[in-house]
């Protein structure tokens, strides 16, 4: 991850009253890398115990990296997505 990039983890709160070890599950991707993204955007759904959360991009900007594949599972400091802030 490059200075200039935010990363982008579950919603807070999407791993309360969970076991630890417990892991999400992307859903789907809603954008690829390299697409621009507007601040609040919905990117992705993702499932943590059998509730679907959407991820939103926090910024406006370019996806730079989807570091979780959709299918993949992921835990709960794990970032999902690097976006690139738009100048």
């Amino acid at each position: 991850m490059s200075a200039a990039t935010i990363s982008v983890r579950a919603p807070d709160g999407a791993f309360d009253d969970t076991d630890e070890g417990t892991e999400g599950l992307v859903d789907e991707w809603l954008v690829g890398e390299g697409d621009e993204v507007a601040a609040d955007q919905e990117i992705a759904s993702v499932m943590v115990v059998k509730t679907s959360f959407e991820i939103v991009a926090p910024v406006a900007g370019t996806v730079d990296r989807i570091l979780v594949a959709k299918g993949a599972t992921f835990g709960p400091e794990d970032d999902l997505v690097h976006i690139a802030p738009a100048a």
